[in-house]
């Protein structure tokens, strides 16, 4: 089952299987521990100080 990943009661991504998240500042990066290679990231909007999200089992 995928995880969303939401803002706001938006999702705003989908994690890949075998990925796991962190927030760094205003980004989440995405990573895989199994390919050191694999990099993506999404920056929070100006207006998220915090930078919070929730994350939501069943996808979107």
């Amino acid at each position: 089952m995928p995880l969303a990943i939401r803002r706001k009661g938006k999702v705003i991504a989908t994690l890949e299987e075998g990925e796991e998240w962190v927030i760094v500042g205003k980004k989440i990066l995405f990573t895989k521990p199994s390919d050191p290679t694999h990099c993506r990231e999404i920056t929070m909007p100006k207006d998220d100080a915090e930078g919070l999200v929730e994350m939501w089992l069943g996808g979107s």
